[in-house]
């Protein structure tokens, strides 16, 4: 009764979370509608977004930077585009080969990891090492219950069945079409096997520690695995307790170790991956992904990292990139090992947009297949921890991925970035592992899968490594779908504390550590996103001797893209002062050899020394609080220049919605610039003209896009490739002014200047202007107008 009272209530908190969210999202849906009566709930909801900008920059200046650096942080090209393909890619079935992550390769095809300093400079990875699940149903076959097996369309002579584990997310294998045989051992000398039953362990016990004397990281060739075997050498014996009422004995008889004991055949997990190595890799598998000679001599595999095989994968210029090769055994949805996630499910649907995972999105989980990988349990040296097969879902993370919305997907990439960039070194991919971000941000929406505002993001990314952190610390973390297994319950603590100290340092100085990450993201294409000029933006941050001079006559903040020098061609001699309090010059002194100690640790435990000389990232800076007012209207500038940038690419080769967002972002700036920057009210009224330039251009290829089609956002998938000076869309000038026409299909009698009136005022619901223009669809009301 306990237990159902606890999930009564929470189950009615989270109806009333749901109810509160959705009385937001009723409001910013009233506001979707263009009604003249609205105009002033608009201006109030714009004066909002500006108000809560200009509190960032005063109150909380270093996430207002990182904010404004994610959204000038790019991974996919055009999101709407992309996901709806890689949707359409994880709805199909997969027969040979698994990858869960449809969204990371896109990411992987438009960006590259290449460090700018240290022991790896100038090294080209991807941002994440492909993943392939490589399904061994034909060697061994499982049984489902569910399902007609006997008539099986599988020819495999090794039949077995699932088994439940003493450990939650592990299971074991029990050999089902054979006479079990202990090839003439004695009972006496085969191991036993503990009882299967779940209710004596917990995942909150203490973790433990790997005996890892001979698991120094040291990688072992695929190669040297020489073994000529069969699946029969897969399996082992072992003997089980029989049920207590199989003991029928008459009165007087002594009990013989074969009446307590029943001999069985398991398929052992660490002599399975053997056999993968040996018998399977080198040839059907290698040939079949296209691996060379070459590659398969030096796959490895790693002691502390079991059920993997690790190579590369040569593309068809001769590029190689690494992938992880992991063996599985494909089967059912396991419905007992998850009935704490499927209890999450929604009794309607009404909610789907507020509900994540919606009811449909379950329903097609649940269809879905988990795979079982040769890892075993390998903590504590337990005896049986290789009869151990660890559960995998990834055509459901797969599916998943492509359920979360554009921030939450660039709020993943950026955790995996800092993952490449911090944690992977130091671990070698042992341990904290990608997946396990994967796992963290479904936690994160589900909890709510509202409140990731875009131009705010920086806050949701804080909050969520804080989060991390804590149970990194705390050596606690649910898997998403077995809601009652700890994932961080059979990794090493040396892992774990690793991670942990890397996570906590980013939330003390998130914006200087983010930034060396990011930094290190290069993009593959010019036809995608300009990349941010992170040497300005730096130049900006560490800045100090500002010129007092009022009219800020020795400070050039032009645009100028055709260069990459510093924005500041004058500087000053000037020194800030040292604190007259010798007890705070003290202070300050002692907070300067201790950030200066940290750094060091961090330099050692990546294995590389940085030189102050070559990396510009400044571990020492300190956020002021608040700027000065001329690093507050060089920063303004700077992203309103990236904004506009951003826009102008967006145009080419992503969705209108996001065009207009990014102008709208650089015009919310521009206002808070007009009242930071009243003495050169010029340069206000520049970008006001610019950013009212653009919209023309937009409004124009919406006009012809409307007229020809019927709906304003048609991409071109067949533009090329465009130098950044060029800029195509000067063509559109001739029509953006044109009033709309009518059209045979599509009723269309609006004035235009209606249509920036919206846009200017309000991010407008595309989907509604995407089905019809009404002639009453924008009332008539003044355009706003630009200082002059």
């Amino acid at each position: 009764m306990g237990i159902n009272s606890s999930k009564i209530k929470k189950s009615k908190q989270r109806m009333q979370k749901i109810k509160e969210q959705t009385k937001e999202v009723e409001v910013e849906e009233q506001l979707e509608q263009c009604d003249e009566s609205d105009s002033a709930v608009v201006a109030q909801q714009d004066a909002k977004y500006i108000n809560a900008i200009r509190n960032d920059l005063k109150e909380n200046p270093e996430i207002f930077v990182l904010n404004n650096v994610l959204m000038c942080t790019f991974f996919l090209k055009n999101y709407q585009e992309e996901i709806h393909k890689a949707k359409a890619d994880a709805e199909k079935p997969q027969e040979n080969f698994w990858e869960p992550h449809t969204i990371i390769e896109k990411a992987n095809r438009n960006v590259i990891y290449r460090p700018m300093h240290g022991a790896r400079k100038d090294i080209a990875e991807p941002l994440v090492t492909r993943r392939i699940y490589v399904p061994m149903n034909e060697y061994v076959e499982v049984y489902d219950p569910l399902s007609d097996s006997e008539n099986s369309s599988h020819s495999s002579r090794y039949q077995v069945k699932v088994e439940e584990s003493r450990r939650r997310g592990f299971v074991r294998l029990q050999r089902r079409n054979t006479n079990a045989s202990s090839d003439g051992s004695s009972i006496k000398d085969i191991p036993a096997v503990s009882s299967s039953n779940t209710s004596g362990i917990s995942d909150t016990d203490s973790i433990g520690t790997t005996n890892d004397k001979n698991n120094n990281g040291t990688p072992q060739l695929v190669n040297d695995d020489i073994d000529d075997g069969t699946p029969d050498d897969c399996f082992v014996y072992r003997k089980i307790k029989k049920a207590d009422a199989d003991l029928l004995l008459e009165d007087g008889e002594d009990l013989q170790e074969e009446d307590v004991y029943e001999i069985v055949s398991y398929l052992q997990s660490r002599k399975f991956m053997k056999y993968f190595q040996s018998k399977v890799f080198k040839d059907p598998i290698a040939k079949q992904l296209g691996i060379v000679q070459y590659e398969i001599d030096h796959a490895v595999v790693y002691p502390e990292a079991p059920g993997k095989v690790f190579c590369n994968i040569r593309n068809d210029i001769g590029s190689c990139y690494p992938v992880e090769l992991m063996p599985c055994l494909k089967t059912s949805w396991p419905y007992k090992q998850t009935f704490d996630f499927l209890q999450t499910e929604p009794e309607c649907n009404d909610q789907h947009y507020l509900q994540w995972p919606s009811k449909k999105m379950f329903r097609y989980m649940k269809t879905t297949e988990c795979a079982l990988v040769p890892k075993g349990y390998v903590l504590n040296g337990n005896l049986s921890g290789d009869l151990e097969w660890e559960i995998h879902f990834p055509m459901a993370e797969r599916y998943l991925e492509t359920c979360l919305r554009p921030e939450q997907i660039n709020c993943y990439l950026v955790l995996l970035t800092i993952f490449k960039e911090y944690i992977e070194p130091r671990t070698k991919g042992f341990g904290i592992l990608p997946e396990h971000l994967a796992n963290l941000i479904f936690w994160e929406t589900e909890k709510d899968n509202v409140k990731w505002p875009k131009h705010q993001l920086g806050y949701r990314l804080i909050k969520i490594i804080k989060y991390f952190s804590n149970c990194l610390r705390d050596r606690k973390f649910q898997d998403y779908f077995m809601r009652n297994r700890n994932i961080f319950r059979n990794i090493p603590l040396r892992y774990l504390d690793t991670a942990n100290k890397m996570f906590h340092a980013i939330t003390q100085s998130p914006v200087m550590l983010i930034i060396r990450a990011l930094r290190n993201i290069h993009h593959f294409s010019a036809a995608f996103y300009p990349p941010l000029n992170y040497k300005e933006l730096l130049d900006i941050l560490y800045k100090k001797n500002w010129d007092e001079h009022p009219f800020l006559a020795n400070i050039n903040l032009s645009h100028d893209k055709t260069d990459n020098i510093s924005v500041f061609t004058a500087t000053s001699t000037k020194k800030r002062s040292k604190p007259e309090d010798a007890v705070k010059q003290l202070h300050l002194q002692k907070e300067r050899e201790l950030r200066k100690k940290r750094m060091q640790e961090r330099q050692k435990d990546n294995g590389e020394i940085r030189r102050g000389s070559v990396d510009s990232i400044d571990d020492d800076w300190e956020c002021e609080k608040p700027f000065d007012v001329q690093k507050k209207i060089a920063l303004l500038k700077f992203f309103i220049n990236s904004y506009i940038d951003i826009a102008k690419k967006s145009m080419k080769i992503a969705s209108k919605k996001q065009t207009l967002f990014y102008l709208k972002q650089a015009w919310y700036l521009t206002k808070i610039l007009q009242q930071e920057n009243q003495l050169f009210a010029e340069e206000v009224i520049d970008y006001f003209k610019e950013i009212k330039r653009h919209e023309d251009l937009i409004l124009g290829v919406m006009q012809s896009n409307i007229e020809e089609y019927g709906n304003m956002d048609v991409l071109n998938n067949n533009t090329e490739v465009e130098s950044e000076e060029e800029d195509n869309l000067s063509a559109l000038d001739d029509t953006s002014d044109q009033p709309f026409r009518k059209n045979g299909t599509v009723d269309i009698d609006i004035n235009i200047d209606d249509v920036h009136q919206q846009i200017r005022q309000k991010q407008i619901k595309l989907s509604l202007l995407s089905k019809s223009f009404k002639p009453n669809y924008f009332k008539s009301t003044p355009i706003e107008e630009y200082p002059s």
